[in-house]
């Protein structure tokens, strides 16, 4: 557990899969944990922290899900880290990682899309709780109502024929990435989707 939440984020999926089954006790545990050792010890990861300008930097939080048929347990994850506008550019760009989480989904969900976007909720809730903490130690200007450094302008909200020509949606300083195509359609546009339960945590 140690290991998987400090400087391994490969094995803290398996964690917490193996922590949530141990109330039952069953001896497939033992398996378990056997086989999440065996991966941290074949698998080698190197974590870079990249150097990037304060001006330049930005933030990128991913997130995905698994959802249970059976309705038992649907896991979710996020990992969040610090980028430049490369990324916004759709170019190659460095990641420095800073926060990942995989935990057990504690709501309940009826659908793949509604667990995909519970763990983008969640993921994003812990982006911002970052990037304050980040703001509040780069600046000393740091406004805690506001959540933001007093001496940087963001971009305002014009109107636009295209939102997608805003400049808070071409260069935005947090970007959520996803690999569900049903929230990605259900965040671009204001149709009805297959599941009306995401239109709560869609705002967010």
């Amino acid at each position: 557990g140690w290991i998987g939440g400090n400087g391994r984020p490969d094995l803290a999926a398996g964690h917490s899969i193996i922590a949530g089954q141990y109330k039952t006790k069953s001896p497939t545990l033992v398996t378990q944990c056997n086989d999440c050792v065996k991966r941290a010890k074949e698998n080698k990861v190197a974590m870079r922290v990249w150097v990037i300008n304060p001006d330049d930097l930005r933030m990128v939080m991913f997130c995905d899900s698994a959802f249970d048929f059976s309705g038992e347990r649907h896991q979710q994850g996020w990992i969040i880290g610090f980028t430049n506008q490369f990324l916004n550019a759709n170019q190659k760009a460095p990641v420095s990682i800073c926060l990942w989480k995989s935990r057990k989904l504690a709501r309940k969900a009826s659908s793949p899309q509604l667990v995909e976007t519970f763990a983008c909720s969640y993921g994003l809730a812990d982006a911002f709780w970052v990037r304050c903490i980040l703001w509040s130690s780069l600046y000393s200007d740091y406004d805690y109502v506001d959540m933001q450094p007093g001496h940087i302008t963001f971009p305002t909200k014009q109107p636009t024929v295209l939102r997608s020509e805003r400049k808070e949606i071409i260069d935005p300083f947090l970007s959520a990435l996803t690999d569900s195509k049903g929230l990605y359609d259900a965040l671009a546009n204001e149709l009805p989707q297959d599941n009306k339960f995401c239109a709560p945590e869609m705002p967010i």
